[in-house]
């Protein structure tokens, strides 16, 4: 690939996957990964929902098919898939985001600052999202969020520069990418993982445009 870029996209999910899609897409992730599923079914259907629609962008990353069990989830350490693109998964509310980077590594944080997520203040996510996002392109826990040093053209930390985007959000949302790599923003419409968590795009495809 001549160029690089990072393709992002968001999906927007019931409160429960329907029993059928929940068990399919629970049974093609790795052993390891499908034991530490965890919490309720709405639960575990964003972490479900997460890991698919990485499944799919990776995919179109690398122009094939990307199965779930090439997927790794090491236990505190970042998601990686061997020899294939870095990526980032974060979900917030109902809603689930991830960001494929063809070249370096990536972070992605969602957060929720509407009704459905108890109303956070937008203000009060914006330093965080950054934060955050450079910690999980770092593989650094949550802890370490204080030594993210922010300026106005990005962050340092672990001994590197980081690039922060700021991606069109869903409705009620604010999203922030670090990434390792200058990198082209590619945003792909809201993905439909189950059939009846689908947005009328009629009345949000305006809010994606980057």
């Amino acid at each position: 690939m001549s160029e690089s870029r990072v393709i992002l996209a968001y999906s927007h999910q019931p409160r429960q996957l329907p029993a059928r899609l929940h068990a399919a897409l629970r049974d093609r992730l790795p052993y390891g990964r499908r034991m530490r599923l965890k919490g309720d079914l709405a639960a575990q259907a964003l972490t479900l929902v997460g890991i698919e629609l990485a499944r799919r962008l990776l995919g179109q990353a690398v122009g094939r098919e990307v199965a779930a069990a090439a997927l790794r989830f090491p236990y505190g350490g970042r998601p990686h898939a061997p020899g294939l693109p870095e990526f980032s998964i974060s979900h917030s509310g109902r809603w689930v985001g991830c960001a494929v980077a063809t070249a370096g590594r990536v972070g992605l944080d969602l957060e929720c600052a509407g009704p459905e997520c108890a109303g956070t203040p937008a203000r009060d996510l914006g330093d965080w999202t950054a934060r955050e996002a450079v910690l999980k392109a770092a593989g650094a826990p949550l802890d370490a969020a204080p030594r993210v040093a922010l300026d106005g053209a990005g962050a340092e930390f672990g001994g590197h520069r980081w690039q922060l985007l700021r991606p069109a959000a869903p409705p009620g949302c604010i999203a922030a990418l670090a990434l390792e790599q200058p990198a082209e923003l590619l945003l792909v419409p809201p993905v439909t993982i189950a059939e009846n968590s689908a947005l009328d795009e009629r009345t949000s495809a305006g809010r994606y445009a980057p």
